[in-house]
């Protein structure tokens, strides 16, 4: 009796360690960095805690991926190799600048594969 007792705990708990190791692997990344800029200029005047923003949103169903921005435009961040398309953004509105607004997104697309350090992104041009 006492050997089936230690067995029925015994082996559950044997089960679940074994389950730790089973997740899926971390998909590879690759480093994207560069700068956003307004007319070749690191952006100014933005209100506080308004920093610009550069998003890469993913072909497929992935979540889009936010860089972090520094003073003075630059950025950086470790995506999935793929498909993207980049929006880069004053920050002031988020969702896209309202219609008549000066201010204006700059989207474009890209096949990142590899790393890239030189990626820029002028909201002037």
């Amino acid at each position: 009796m006492r050997f089936c007792l230690s067995l029925f705990l015994v082996l559950p708990l044997a089960f679940l360690v074994g389950l730790t190791g089973c997740g899926a692997p971390e998909a590879k990344r690759v480093k994207v960095s560069g700068t956003i800029t307004m007319g070749g200029k690191p952006m100014t005047g933005l209100p506080p805690g308004v920093r610009p923003m550069v998003r890469f949103e993913p072909e497929g169903k992935n979540d889009p991926v936010f860089a972090k921005v520094e003073d003075g435009g630059a950025f950086s961040v470790k995506v999935i190799p793929g498909k993207y398309k980049i929006t880069g953004s004053s920050g002031m509105f988020p969702l896209g600048a309202p219609k008549g607004s000066k201010d204006k997104d700059l989207v474009i697309s890209k096949d990142i594969q590899s790393d890239m350090s030189d990626l820029t992104m002028d909201l002037q041009k």
